[in-house]
């Protein structure tokens, strides 16, 4: 097959897209490790505990209850920040949801780092390259529908788990659907065939030569 001239940027972005897959492998090995290490490390006398969660949740604020009705109440969906929680399982579901991100994430940086591999050595025009866009946009579809659902129920299992109550806060599990990142999926799929249908009419001007 014939390869194409590559230029200087394309072999650093497939340089920093290497160390940056390596980076998340190293990341990806260490991060069960230190959350069953503090796992293990959280008292099991209930009053003893004391661990920091961070989990995307909803949260509602109610004026009323501090008797002032001239406010209107706050609520909103973010990434909180819960101190000293007395949830001992709670950490292991708060853990779920960044360990299930980065395998989404090692997938999709493995198929570009295949991608641009092939684009710094010239093979511009292979059928490898449609088919690994076609798989990060899938990767990208999956990650906007999974990702909340997980969410969702990570966020019932944690706040059941850590029994939070405040009479003028309200924590409820969030779900918000990510249809910027469906859409991006649906137009790297619709890409990767145009790439595909370019490579077959490519090598069938290259038969004919």
């Amino acid at each position: 097959m014939k390869t194409v001239k590559t230029n200087r940027l394309t072999v650093l972005v497939s340089r920093i897209i290497g160390v940056i897959w390596y980076v998340n492998i190293l990341s990806f090995i260490a991060w069960p490790i230190m959350v069953f290490v503090i796992g293990f490390s959280i008292p099991s006398a209930i009053e003893d505990r004391h661990t920091d969660l961070d989990l995307l949740l909803g949260i509602s604020i109610y004026p009323e209850v501090l008797q002032d009705t001239s406010q209107a109440g706050i609520s909103g969906i973010s990434m909180l920040h819960l101190n000293n929680t007395l949830g001992h399982t709670a950490w292991y579901y708060a853990a779920s949801v960044p360990t299930l991100m980065s395998v989404f994430a090692l997938f999709g940086i493995f198929q570009l780092r295949k991608i641009f591999a092939s684009l710094a050595i010239g093979n511009a025009f292979t059928l490898d390259i449609p088919r690994r866009i076609k798989k990060f946009g899938f990767v990208l579809i999956a990650w906007s529908f999974i990702i909340p659902f997980a969410q969702y129920f990570v966020g019932v299992a944690v706040l059941k788990d850590i029994q939070f109550q405040l009479l003028d806060v309200k924590l409820y599990p969030s779900f918000q659907l990510s249809p910027v990142v469906f859409i991006a999926g649906l137009a790297i799929i619709v890409l990767s065939g145009v790439l595909r249908e370019a490579t077959n009419l490519h090598d069938e001007q290259e038969l004919t030569i």
